[in-house]
């Protein structure tokens, strides 16, 4: 069966293709040498040839020996990425015609690996929980089919490294007109966090950042302005055997300082009622709403 042809303008070649050593079965056209079935051998031959005429009409040579191949399990292809400070996670596409698959795991490229995941054909991801902080891991991957017992050749190595997870949001909370406090959504894993910032001013093109290390997910700024925006960067880190590990990116975001939110005491009569509240450091003046449903 011709399964491919390449051509210029005036020479090419041809392939050919049977399930058969002599050519007498399997007189299917495909192209690309794919939609092959598994676990079968394959024969290939190829003959050039070059257009004698304005017709195209082609004059061939000789036929090339005949060469062959038995189609098996794919290569498996995984990625990786972090998961958290102790996990990292693998995936791969799903390969034809296995049954299992099987994770390899070492600390270094060279191995040993360690068998540490084995799965049904249709799991397609693994987490790798209770690893170090900070340490780098590599992975292999081969699926089985269970029929022909046949394993994939081993992937290409991969390798991940754990880190923290950056934290994910902060919630301010305004304590003066000079001064809030920002707590932080705490990193998993992390025991200490690099925290910076600096005040928005259209006038400074490259603005100077104060940088505070904090072991505890809440901070207090001082010294602010009712009405300025403040940019701050925060990452969380970990001490690894005398080496402080941070974690893989950063989480930043602004916030507005605005006055404190005023707390209400209120005494009320048939046809009237009286509403007091403390003052606000740094309001100016306040401006109370109020509806009769």
């Amino acid at each position: 069966a011709e399964v491919c042809v390449s051509a210029s303008a005036t020479t090419g070649f041809t392939c050919f293709t049977s399930d058969d050593i002599y050519g007498s079965m399997g007189s299917y056209r495909i192209y690309g040498n794919r939609f092959l079935s598994y676990n079968k051998t394959y024969y290939f031959k190829i003959r050039a040839f070059y257009y004698e005429d304005a017709n195209h009409t082609k004059v061939y040579g000789p036929y090339s020996p005949v060469v062959s191949g038995r189609t098996k399990l794919a290569q498996p292809q995984p990625k990786i990425t972090v998961d958290s400070a102790t996990s990292l996670k693998l995936y791969w596409p799903y390969t034809s015609y296995s049954d299992k698959n099987y994770v390899y795991r070492a600390t270094s490229a060279d191995g040993p690996y360690t068998l540490v995941f084995t799965s049904s054909y249709d799991a397609t991801t693994f987490i790798d929980q209770n690893l170090t902080t900070g340490q780098q891991y590599f992975y292999k991957v081969r699926t089985y089919n269970a029929t022909t017992l046949e394993y994939s050749p081993y992937s290409n190595v991969i390798s991940g490294m754990t880190a923290f997870l950056a934290p994910t949001s902060v919630t301010p909370v305004e304590l003066s007109s000079t001064s809030l406090r920002v707590d932080i959504k705490p990193a998993s894993g992390a025991t200490g966090y690099e925290f910076k910032y600096y005040k928005v001013d259209a006038a400074v093109v490259d603005p100077v950042w104060t940088i505070e290390e904090i072991t505890t997910p809440s901070i207090v700024l001082n010294d602010l302005n009712i009405g300025d925006y403040y940019v701050i960067e925060i990452r969380g880190f970990k001490t690894v055997d005398s080496t402080r590990v941070y974690t893989d990116n950063k989480f930043r975001t602004s916030i507005h300082h605005i006055p404190m939110t005023p707390v209400l005491t209120k005494t009320a009569n048939y046809n009237s009622a009286t509403v007091t509240w403390d003052a606000i450091d740094g309001a100016d003046a306040y401006e109370l709403s109020y509806m009769n449903t």
